[in-house]
This record gives C-alpha cells, structure tokens and sequence, in this order.
C-alpha cells in the first residue's frame, strides 16, 4: 500500500489570476440568478488530495440545485456539493448567452 501511494500522482492547483476570479465570480453570479430556470451547466473543479500535496480535477455536468452562501458549497440535482473557492471554470449554453463577446 505505501508504494502504491508513493506513485500515485496528483496534480497541482492552479491559482487563478485576479482577472480570471473576476470572469469566474460574474459567470457562477449568473448561474445563481437563473437557479429557477434550472440551466445545465459544466462545473470544473480542483478536490484537494487528503495524503499528500495536490489533488485532481473534477468536472460535472447537471443543473444547479442551490448554492449554500454560509458553506460557500455550490449544491446539483445529484446532491453533488462542489466548494465555490475551489471552481476554476463555468460553462453551459446559459454562459454563452450572456458572455458570448467575452474569450
């Protein structure tokens, strides 16, 4: 088990500049002020490793079922719960409408 998780790799977090937080923050602002409309959208985001440095990334695809202000946890359909400040991208056709000028 120990060489097991000795090769077992992680990857490292990427750190998202200012303008990037920014572009994120307006996007997933968006996506909450549509909850009732239950737009799908693609969540992509980092699940930091319990043994050792890094983590993985993970991406989900489903609608958004509400958003947990006080755990900062962006919860799906499916019950998953996804930790706002580890989310490093938004996507969906909802997205695309209102940020179709943006690259």
């Amino acid at each position: 088990e120990m060489i097991a998780e000795t090769v077992r790799t992680t990857e490292e977090k990427y750190i998202l500049s200012d303008e990037e937080k920014i572009r994120l923050s307006e996007r997933i602002s968006v996506v909450l002020e549509h909850l009732d409309d239950s737009p799908e959208i693609t969540i992509k985001y980092f699940i930091p490793d319990a043994r050792k440095p890094g983590g993985r990334y993970e991406t989900v695809t489903g609608v958004v079922k509400k958003y947990r202000e006080y755990e900062r946890r962006i919860i799906m359909e499916d019950g998953t719960a996804i930790p706002a400040d580890e989310i490093i991208e938004v996507k969906g056709a909802l997205i695309d409408a209102y940020f179709s000028f943006d690259a």
